[in-house]
């Protein structure tokens, strides 16, 4: 989001290839994801998250380092399974009933 893709991709490299690292939040990996454009992995980070009970990652929903994934279907998808009010839900992906 700075400008700055290759030091995202080495912070993901570090988390990769970490050992014992300690825990890293969904929502931090899945972010550097989207950021550099990988917004498929982006999702399936944010999926594996939800599907293990995590939630973390929908502390910072409205983070702008989202922004580039945030009209799949798949992320309005993952907002509404943590049942935000539907206020919510379609701020957070910026679609609107009907559009």
């Amino acid at each position: 989001m700075l400008g700055e893709p290759d030091e995202a991709r080495s912070l993901l490299s570090q988390h990769q290839n970490a050992q014992n690292a300690g825990f890293v939040s969904a929502d931090y990996v899945a972010a550097l994801h989207a950021v550099i454009g990988e917004g498929e992995h982006a999702l399936s980070v944010l999926e594996k998250a939800a599907n293990g009970g995590e939630s973390g990652p929908w502390l910072r929903y409205m983070s702008p380092a989202f922004d580039s994934i945030r009209r799949d279907p798949r992320f309005g998808a993952l907002i509404r399974a943590y049942h935000f009010p539907e206020a919510v839900t379609q701020t957070a992906t910026g679609v609107r009933p009907g559009t």
